[in-house]
């Protein structure tokens, strides 16, 4: 038989091209699997906001009203949440049932083991997979007069809109805010036009859906464990009493998620409108932020105020 030649081998240089080329097509397609991914965490979190916004109409529908955005409860007493009381609709019934949510007040309960470790149940229609902590329980104490302390409770990624006043008051402008008492049918400006939920990364405090630790204090101990204000900044780099933590924000590239009251969701980049026109610099949050009154009131503004009677355009 005749001898075969031996196959030549590569050379260093040949194979350090080679390397060099899957490496190149690596780099390139990083980013496109990241978008995809995002995109895909992205969509998740805009269904869960579908998700909530059928949860919220099917509560009014049975109770002839929305929840209360916070209970107001006392100074230092842990309170129900709005996100609390809807989760029946969110197949969550037995957690509802268990934790006594139509019944009894949470800070009478605190103390008891069995709660305390329900309160840490991590529920996925709450969590938006493009937060940057996976972690399940959030990180700022919930403790009050009856939680233990340095008790830590579930997380969520979504916070109502109280509207553009302190997170804390009672006569807020949005739809769901501190002993809130209102229904979808009597929102002066239309569902479509007034937002009631949005998004908030860990970056930004996130919250919890069960409810508040402090619902008659302010900062960082107030309500914004479920509640939010659109007179804050969109996406704000400011972290803290003022800062995002009290507004809204994601980890989505140029905006975050919103459910608008007839239950659709949106997408508002951070380049919204922003002007609070002083309405909100002290001022009475029951008093109309209209054009006439405070010129210059940006969409952001009017889309978290239920009865400014004001146009809103697709900024």
């Amino acid at each position: 038989m005749p001898i075969r030649p031996c196959r030549k081998a590569f050379t260093l240089i040949e194979l350090l091209v080679v390397i060099a080329i899957i490496a190149i097509l690596i780099g390139l397609l990083l980013p496109a699997v990241q978008k995809v991914r995002e995109a895909a965490a992205r969509s998740k979190c805009q269904n869960n906001l579908k998700q909530i916004g059928l949860a919220l109409h099917a509560y009014g529908d049975a109770n002839r009203s929305l929840p209360p955005g916070a209970v107001n409860g006392g100074a230092n007493n842990e309170s129900w949440g709005w996100s609390a009381f809807i989760i029946p609709y969110l197949e969550q019934g037995a957690l509802h049932q268990q934790l006594n949510v139509a019944t009894t007040a949470l800070h009478l309960q605190g103390g008891n083991a069995t709660i305390q470790n329900l309160c840490k149940t991590s529920l996925p229609g709450y969590l938006c997979p493009s937060d940057d902590d996976p972690a399940p329980l959030l990180t700022r104490s919930f403790t009050g007069n009856s939680f233990p302390a340095g008790y830590q409770v579930a997380k969520a990624n979504y916070l109502a809109v109280a509207g553009g006043g302190d997170h804390g008051r009672v006569n807020n402008t949005g739809v769901l805010f501190l002993a809130s008492n209102l229904s979808l049918t009597t929102i002066p400006d239309g569902t479509s036009n007034t937002l009631l939920v949005g998004e908030r990364t860990t970056r930004c405090g996130a919250g919890t859906w069960v409810g508040n630790r402090n619902p008659a204090g302010n900062g960082v101990v107030g309500t914004n464990y479920t509640l939010g204000r659109v007179s804050v900044p969109l996406n704000s780099p400011l972290i803290g009493n003022g800062g995002c933590d009290e507004g809204f924000g994601s980890r989505h590239t140029g905006g975050a998620n919103f459910l608008a009251g007839d239950g659709s969701v949106r997408f508002l980049r951070d380049s919204i409108g922003f002007n609070n026109g002083n309405c909100w610099a002290g001022a009475d949050p029951t008093v109309a932020c209209t054009e006439t009154d405070y010129p210059g009131v940006g969409v952001y503004q009017r889309l978290g105020t239920r009865n400014d009677g004001q146009p809103v355009s697709n900024d």
